[in-house]
């Protein structure tokens, strides 16, 4: 834990994010020991109290446990719980709110993708990263029983948004329950998909 504090949060919500941050970080690992309230509070010159109120934050949520007579522990699955956590937090930040805005402003979902692909396909050339080619996700629904395409979001307009960019799309992938919980278990490239086809040619050609 070397970072700093600022004056912008609560001290103690910050002690509780830094180690948070360590534990992401695999820094802090499963069962081994977290800083005690002391040994905070020496280091960043902070009330016992303080530190404390922020290993608390941590105790109810799960991510650390006590150890009677030793100390303050990382649980198992911490990682995990941290990660939930701040997705949730994140979709309601910054989705959420910019969902809204472009609702207000009348955006489009499909525009809004398009800004969102521009966007990072411009940052990927400020970096001089190569972009192979454009995948679009959700990109329909397939009925389980006639196989008909149902576009859920609108027509995609995946296509356009490739040539204006002047590269090409490498696949278009439904929205399919069994690749989501595949990509949430970090196990989505042992699925069988022929919806990337295009794309597995193209690494190929690296």
């Amino acid at each position: 834990m070397n970072e700093i504090l600022t004056q912008g949060k609560s001290i103690y919500i910050q002690i509780s994010e830094m180690i948070e941050n360590d534990i992401l970080r695999d820094i802090l690992c499963e069962e081994e020991r977290v800083p005690s309230t002391n040994e905070l509070a020496k280091l960043y010159a902070i009330n016992p109290a303080t530190a404390a109120k922020g290993i608390n934050i941590l105790v109810e949520a799960g991510i650390v446990y006590k150890k009677r007579g030793i100390g303050m522990f990382v649980a198992k699955g911490a990682k995990e719980v941290i990660q939930k956590k701040r997705k949730d937090a994140f979709y309601q930040d910054y989705i959420a709110s910019m969902l809204a805005e472009a609702q207000s402003l009348g955006i489009t979902k499909q525009e809004l993708v398009q800004m969102i692909v521009k966007k990072a396909f411009h940052m990927a050339n400020m970096m001089h990263i190569p972009v192979l080619g454009l995948v679009e996700n959700f990109s329909y629904l397939k009925c389980p029983d006639c196989g008909k395409k149902i576009a859920l979001f609108g027509e995609s307009n995946i296509d356009e948004v490739a040539a204006k960019e002047g590269t090409r799309v490498l696949g278009k992938l439904p929205l399919d329950p069994a690749y989501a919980k595949a990509a949430d278990a970090g196990a989505f490239y042992e699925m069988e998909n022929p919806y990337l086809d295009a794309a597995v040619d193209a690494l190929k050609t690296i």
